[in-house]
């Protein structure tokens, strides 16, 4: 098991993804492991394939993953975001933004929020509702900001969905403006990170602390 697990991360960082995955494929197979390693295998090689492209091979092992899992472990609704991301790269879109929505309200952890906003907002902005996508992604840069990576496309896909609403829609130029100044004004009141606030932000964007306050409700009420 360790041999397999080294192996696949030298091909992940040689940029071999399809390699890798099949090598993670291989240690989810390997006889005698415990269950939440086989599930953790699985998972890590159907999230090569989504990086590599190979979208529709992703989602036929996503889909077997998911249903080995029960309601109530962790790692289903992470399986479920994946799965989501498959089938947005497919433009297979049916019933997945009610998915994305399930997920959020769902579950506490910011990190699975943080994925599924991002995804929730590369749905929006695939069918060109780019106010929507702008406003998703920013809720995990000021929000769910603990993943690195998650923030990481926070950060750049909001700023395409403005540059995509400049262009289609010229007249709407001051609130795309607006809406990118917002970004900025988030991220001047962190810290010296750049990952967190060192105190609340009065003046926030109505949409974001509206969103933010929402948010707070959801988890209060499911306590």
């Amino acid at each position: 098991m360790p041999a397999l697990k080294t192996l696949a991360k030298l091909q992940e960082e040689a940029k071999l993804q399809k390699d890798a995955a099949q090598t993670y494929e291989e240690l989810a197979n390997v006889p005698g492991l415990p269950k939440d390693v086989k599930q953790q295998a699985g998972s890590w090689s159907a999230r090569l394939l989504l990086r590599g492209g190979e979208y529709g091979e992703a989602q036929t092992r996503l889909e077997k993953l998911a249903g080995s899992l029960s309601d109530g472990e962790a790692q289903k609704p992470f399986v479920q975001a994946y799965l989501a991301e498959a089938k947005i790269a497919q433009n297979k879109t049916d019933g997945v933004e009610s998915q994305l929505e399930g997920i959020i309200t769902g579950s506490n952890d910011p990190k699975l929020r943080a994925v599924a906003y991002n995804l929730l907002g590369d749905l929006h902005r695939n069918a060109n509702r780019n106010d929507d996508a702008f406003w998703a992604h920013l809720r995990v840069d000021v929000l769910y900001h603990e993943d690195a990576d998650e923030q990481a496309k926070a950060l750049v896909l909001p700023l395409d969905a403005v540059r995509q609403d400049l262009q289609a829609r010229p007249g709407r130029a001051a609130a795309s403006a607006n809406a990118a100044s917002a970004t900025f004004v988030m991220r001047a009141r962190r810290g010296r990170s750049g990952c967190r606030r060192t105190r609340p932000a009065k003046d926030e964007p109505k949409e974001v602390k509206k969103d933010k306050d929402k948010d707070v409700t959801k988890d209060k009420d499911k306590k």
